[in-house]
């Protein structure tokens, strides 16, 4: 199945719009909605909430509420032809918050994860900060957390690190330097592992929006 265009903007209780028809139309799909949209304006309403966080709970999702960019990457296999018609006729909102400039640098990265290939050489990990790589460019290489750096990079975000963006850090350095949190928000940095000391896995939340 094609690539769907990047999310140009947060899907909420309220929200109104083409890319929300669509939206519906992946959740009746997914087998979450009893029924399609109606021939009116379609409006995320009630309904259509509860849905989403009867898929977010299906998918081991977040369950807020939101269509984010997680939620619209799992969704993604049951968009249908007219749903992605529907999604390309939508203007693109430029993020407006340095926290949505992160999640939309990552979904960029997620969209094109075919072409960004693994390495573990410092040097070549931070080939996005190095070479000034901004959306829609993307690095070709990257880890874990060379990659979460560039998220930050690209929306002229304090490096994460704490090193200015010299080209070096690593799992290390953004855990001493981060402050944990009960409750985390869009770009955010999420650790993996058994204890501060055994990290395997990092990654910048995009569930959610925030201003």
């Amino acid at each position: 199945m094609p690539d769907l265009p990047p999310l140009p903007r947060i899907l909420r209780l309220g929200s109104v719009g083409r890319n929300v028809r669509a939206l519906q139309r992946a959740l009746r799909t997914a087998g979450v909605r009893p029924e399609p949209p109606t021939s009116k304006p379609s409006t995320f309403d009630a309904q259509t909430d509860s849905e989403v966080r009867t898929f977010h709970r299906a998918h081991h999702l977040l369950i807020d509420g939101e269509v984010g960019e997680d939620t619209y990457g799992a969704l993604a296999p049951y968009y249908d032809a007219r749903g992605r018609k529907l999604l390309g006729a939508v203007k693109d909102a430029q993020p407006d918050t340095t926290r949505r400039k992160i999640a939309a640098a990552a979904h960029r990265g997620y969209v094109n994860r075919d072409a960004v290939r693994y390495t573990q050489e410092a040097a070549k990990g931070m080939q996005g900060v190095t070479e000034q790589l901004r959306p829609p460019e993307f690095p070709s290489w990257a880890d874990c957390s060379s990659f979460v750096t560039w998220c930050y990079w690209a929306a002229g975000a304090p490096d994460p690190n704490d090193r200015g963006y010299d080209g070096a850090g690593y799992s290390g350095t953004l855990v001493q330097n981060g402050r944990e949190t009960d409750e985390a928000r869009v770009g955010d940095i999420v650790f993996y592992g058994a204890s501060r000391s055994d990290i395997n896995h990092v990654r910048s939340t995009s569930a959610t929006a925030e201003s």
